[in-house]
């Protein structure tokens, strides 16, 4: 019979679709065509 897990730190649902959102944003730049050829990366490239 297995342990139960001791209880971790609560997880943040908005931070890991932060985390979810800047691994696709890093993905996106990674894909053929070069960095700004994504709309989301073209806007962030305006912004900033």
């Amino acid at each position: 019979m297995l342990a139960p897990r001791p209880p971790g730190p609560a997880r943040m649902f908005a931070l890991d679709m932060l985390r979810g959102l800047a691994m696709l944003l890093v993905l996106f730049t990674h894909l053929p065509g070069g960095r700004g050829s994504i709309a989301p990366v073209r806007l962030l490239n305006a912004i900033g």
